[in-house]
């Protein structure tokens, strides 16, 4: 059976570290009959990067190549290409003014960052080291965004909200993924993914140790769903979320069919 590796990476002062194993060094594979990489040890990272303090507020990143990632962090328009090897940033594009920026993703030789109020930008590298840059106006129906994607299998890219969706009765009962069609350069008018949020609540609720919020008082369990972070497996109808509230990976099929979770140790990713 081919294997479906992953590799993980610590990075000190990220609340984004998990992002390392599903988005940069993430999906190195043929095919899998796992939900999850069975070769990733999750409490044991083959390396530890300390990140400087223009870092300290890492919040999207993607591959460059097997040596390198690129990120943004939550306060500036910049590109940072950071070497895994030596743990240093080798360099540093800027592309917009400031803003909150909160996913990367790689597509060939460009990339895509999103700003949290849901503004997408497709930075274009050249020769001259001066970007050409495309802002996209997604209109996703919710002002804090946080997850990208490059979906290669079809060819789009994925959006994920993190919560504050327009539609609260919406927002109460499922969380959308939206995609952006690569060949058209256009947004798709329905969502890609839509997934049960009392579904995901129940395969929770299996695992004994994922710690959930409870209300004062009744000490009912009040379910945040806060997805941070999304990964497309490049061949199978598979996709990973970080649900940063409750500290796990979900995994969902095409049709958005909550499948497994993976509880985080909050001492490894707090």
């Amino acid at each position: 059976m081919n294997e479906f590796r992953l590799h993980s990476i610590k990075i000190k002062f990220s609340t984004m570290i998990i992002q390392f194993m599903i988005s940069v060094v993430a999906l190195i594979m043929t095919s899998c009959n796992t939900t999850f990489p069975t070769q990733t040890n999750f409490k044991n990272p083959s390396k530890v990067c300390e990140l400087p303090v223009e870092l300290m507020e890492i919040s999207g990143l993607t591959d460059e190549d097997g040596k390198t990632v690129a990120c943004v962090q939550d306060e500036l328009g910049d590109v940072f290409v950071y070497d895994l090897e030596n743990c240093t940033i080798i360099e540093q594009i800027t592309f917009e003014g400031q803003g909150d920026f909160e996913g990367l993703t790689r597509v060939g030789d460009d990339m895509y960052a999103l700003r949290s109020d849901g503004a997408m930008f497709k930075i274009v590298f050249n020769e001259n080291g001066k970007p050409d840059v495309q802002q996209i106006d997604t209109k996703i129906p919710a002002l804090d965004n946080e997850g990208l994607c490059y979906d290669e299998k079809h060819n789009r890219l994925l959006l994920a909200p993190r919560r504050k969706y327009t539609d609260k009765a919406f927002e109460k009962s499922f969380r959308a993924i939206y995609a952006f069609d690569l060949a058209t350069e256009k947004m798709m008018h329905k969502s890609a993914l839509q997934i049960s949020v009392s579904e995901v609540l129940e395969l929770v609720e299996r695992k004994k140790d994922i710690e959930l919020f409870r209300k004062e008082g009744s000490g009912d369990v009040k379910f945040k769903f806060n997805i941070a972070s999304i990964a497309a497996h490049p061949e199978k109808e598979l996709y990973y979320l970080l649900v940063s509230s409750e500290q796990f990976l979900l995994t969902v099929d095409g049709q958005g069919k909550p499948l497994d979770v993976l509880p985080l140790d909050n001492q490894m990713f707090p």
